[in-house]
């Protein structure tokens, strides 16, 4: 089973709408703190405050990497349909995928943190298809957890490259489960066109989405 046009083309669609939503805030951010800025200097009868301008300005810098971030992401996507097969860096498209879920765990009071593998692992494959499958698991974890959780998301070297899931955080004992997840729809053709399949969980240890396609 492969990944249909109208998927793929819903998939990018989902996300580019979160993504351009979070630049949204970016911008949103940065132009009420320099304003604010502006107030202190303008309303300033000497010297300003230059704690509060270096906390302000430290903040700005911050949402303009969060918006850099969320631009490179948008930009992989968009290029991510480009070639049906290819070299995939699994740190980089678990962080991105990270990246592409922050709203929706947010909108749960939830987090995701990446724990990437210490060198790079490169797997062969569709990219759009591995980036559609490691979101469906990803945001297949976020509906079964309960708020507050964070989820863990550790690169791993297992078999061609694997991510291996878990939650911390209080009211995260109750495992995650490959049934409920295998069962998406959405993941059915794109793990198959990634190679990856989605072992462990529930009482077989941890979650694992296993990838087959080793760079070579």
């Amino acid at each position: 089973m492969s990944i249909s046009d109208s998927e793929r083309a819903a998939f990018v669609a989902s996300v580019m709408a979160d993504m351009t939503h979070e630049l949204r805030n970016v911008l949103a951010i940065i132009r009420e703190t320099a304003g604010l800025v502006d107030d202190i200097v303008s309303c300033s009868d000497g010297a300003p405050d230059q704690d509060k301008i270096g906390n302000l300005l430290g903040r700005i810098e911050q949402q303009t990497d969060r918006g850099g971030d969320l631009a490179t992401v948008l930009n992989q996507l968009a290029h991510a349909g480009d070639s049906a097969s290819g070299l995939t860096n699994l740190n980089r498209a678990a962080s991105h995928v990270a990246l592409m879920c922050n709203r929706r765990a947010r909108r749960q009071r939830q987090s995701i943190i990446v724990e990437p593998y210490d060198d790079e692992i490169r797997i062969a494959g569709d990219r759009l298809g591995i980036y559609m499958a490691i979101h469906g698991v990803v945001t297949g974890c976020l509906d079964q957890l309960p708020d507050s959780v964070q989820l863990r998301i550790a690169v791993t070297s297992a078999g061609a490259g694997s991510l291996q899931f878990a939650a911390s955080g209080e009211g995260s004992g109750m495992p995650l489960d490959s049934e409920k997840i295998n069962a998406l729809d959405r993941l059915i053709a794109a793990m198959a066109e990634s190679g990856a399949s989605l072992i462990g969980g529930g009482q077989d240890g941890p979650l694992r989405l296993s990838f087959s396609g080793a760079a070579e």
